[in-house]
């Protein structure tokens, strides 16, 4: 059995998915970060990824990305005029784009490795 989590769920229907999720009857949830507010929320990625694995089992994070994404968000960056920051700024947030880019590529280094350093 598996289930879509977004925002837009009501509060009903996303607490029977979370019971059911707490008491194996789900085996997969697909979701936007929307699922981990207010479970146990610290610092995003790391947090989230290592959630599976907190029991001691064997557990699996699959990191799903597009090139392109990167792209996109590189050019809104970039060239969006509504984003009212510096050129500085702007470099901040594309080297953190670069690095988020770097670690998805990276198949040699522990991925908890790099999220630690």
């Amino acid at each position: 059995m598996h289930f879509l989590i977004h925002a837009g769920l009501n509060d009903s229907l996303r607490q029977t998915i979370h019971m059911k999720w707490i008491n194996d009857e789900c085996q997969v949830i697909c979701a936007t970060v929307a699922f981990g507010m207010g479970i146990d929320k610290n610092n995003d990625y790391y947090q989230e990824s290592g959630r599976a694995g907190r029991d001691g089992e064997i557990a699996n994070c699959h990191l799903f990305y597009c090139y392109e994404d990167f792209i996109k968000m590189k050019r809104l960056i970039l060239y969006d005029d509504e984003l009212k920051c510096s050129i500085q700024t702007k470099q901040v947030r594309i080297n953190n784009i670069n690095r988020v880019y770097d670690y998805c590529l990276n198949n040699i280094i522990c991925r908890r490795t790099q999220c630690i350093n």
